[in-house]
């Protein structure tokens, strides 16, 4: 792809004149790859690209999160996703918790189930997420298929997808993930709170 469009270009040709056609949404993945990796400007059309999709972008957070816990943003995205008894009240105390103590999200949370501040059903649903993180970066080191396969069946995300209208597509979107290229993947910290290198998941 990228010889074609360096030819077209040269021979006097404009990006903005080609198009990629493909048969469903989730094959745009190894495109967008690709486009990605040479530093292509692209544009999807009548869809919105597989990064920005719901189901990749919370699998990845995940993913963030494991190699890097003191990633805000990726523990605010899978905090309660799938649902897991965690809302508003124990966000403000975690919130404000962050604002005494300085320290991570997924740390705070640990902290805060440690110390039994939360209700029965908080407290269920933090330990369970701390526990899908440990695990999850335990296994870090595993091929990316039983790392996504272990994840997906965790959090039981596929019966989370079951009640959308697009389910179908969204589970379609997921099974392309475990064939992202591969990254470097350092191991996290053993404990949450100091920072790590990011992947580029």
């Amino acid at each position: 792809m990228r010889g074609f469009l360096a030819a077209h270009v040269r021979d006097g040709g404009r990006l903005g004149d080609c198009a990629v056609l493909y048969r469903t949404n989730a094959q745009s993945r190894a495109l967008e790859t690709e486009l990605r990796k040479n530093l292509i400007p692209y544009e999807i059309v009548g869809g919105v690209p597989f990064y920005q999709r719901r189901e990749v972008k919370d699998l990845l957070a995940y993913l963030r999160l494991v190699v890097n816990p003191a990633d805000a943003v990726a523990f605010w995205r899978v905090w309660n996703t799938p649902r897991r008894g965690l809302g508003a009240v124990v966000r403000a105390m975690v919130e404000a918790r962050i604002a005494a103590e300085g320290l991570s999200p997924l740390e705070t949370l640990r902290r805060l189930a440690e110390t039994e501040g939360l209700t029965r059903a908080a407290r269920t649903g933090a330990l369970d997420l701390l526990a899908i993180i440990d695990e999850v970066r335990e296994r870090i080191e595993s091929p990316v298929d039983a790392l996504f396969a272990h994840l997906l069946d965790r959090i039981r995300y596929l019966e989370y997808l079951d009640g959308d209208e697009d389910a179908a597509e969204r589970k379609a979107n997921l099974e392309e993930l475990p064939t992202l290229p591969r990254v470097s993947r350092r191991r996290a910290p053993a404990r949450c709170g100091t920072s790590s290198p990011r992947p580029r998941w």
